[in-house]
């Protein structure tokens, strides 16, 4: 008799074992579905109030994937990315002590070529480019050039480094066109809010 009732305690503390088991397996299972537990979940920082950060050079770039925004790509010198080849990189970070980072510095040149969309126009009364032929790219063509993750500026320029041929191609030192343009490498240049990407302008098709 004793024996049996001994055998039964056991069975209802086993179950209660695995009940107990259950329910903390359920609330570890749900810690991990709304992120407190899962250690793979990143942790987005923001930069550190009034921290001055660390720069750091690194020898690859980051660019958009174009399929998948959230996810950058990491380019570094040889690989391919949207039809270009990277022949130099040399870009900074400034590092934060709670693993934020922010752009700072980049200059990547590329190899390849490339039949953009957008508007070109050149003036002699602009105060920072004034004679520069500046090239604005077209929203549909923005896949077909690699973009730095962190580049706050405003659209993507184009300035060449062909510039003089640029507007004997055009026929006129002032002018602003609709166009399309085929371009070589091609580099993205970063260190200022002024700073322009470049290329070398191989031919124009005006739209007038």
């Amino acid at each position: 008799m004793v024996g049996a009732i001994f055998i039964e305690a056991c069975i209802l503390c086993n179950n209660l074992s695995k009940q107990n088991t259950a329910v903390s397996t359920a609330a570890i299972t749900q810690d991990i579905v709304s992120g407190v537990e899962d250690p793979t979940t990143p942790i987005i920082s923001s930069p550190p109030e009034g921290e001055t950060p660390e720069s750091v050079l690194v020898s690859y770039l980051e660019v958009v994937d174009y399929e998948e925004p959230a996810v950058p790509v990491i380019v570094n010198v040889g690989d391919q990315y949207a039809g270009w080849t990277a022949e130099e990189i040399e870009a900074s970070k400034k590092q934060y002590s709670n693993g934020a980072s922010e752009l700072n510095y980049v200059s990547a040149k590329f190899n390849g070529e490339a039949t953009l969309k957008g508007k070109i126009y050149a003036s002699n009364d602009r105060v920072f480019d004034a004679g520069q032929a500046i090239f604005q790219v077209a929203e549909e063509s923005l896949t077909l050039l690699p973009q730095a993750v962190g580049d706050t500026r405003e659209g993507v320029w184009l300035t060449f480094t062909n510039n003089d041929e640029v507007k004997q191609m055009v026929g006129k030192d002032e002018f602003e066109y609709d166009c399309e343009i085929v371009i070589s490498d091609y580099a993205i240049n970063i260190e200022s809010m002024l700073d322009s990407n470049s290329a070398t302008l191989l031919n124009i098709y005006l739209t007038e």
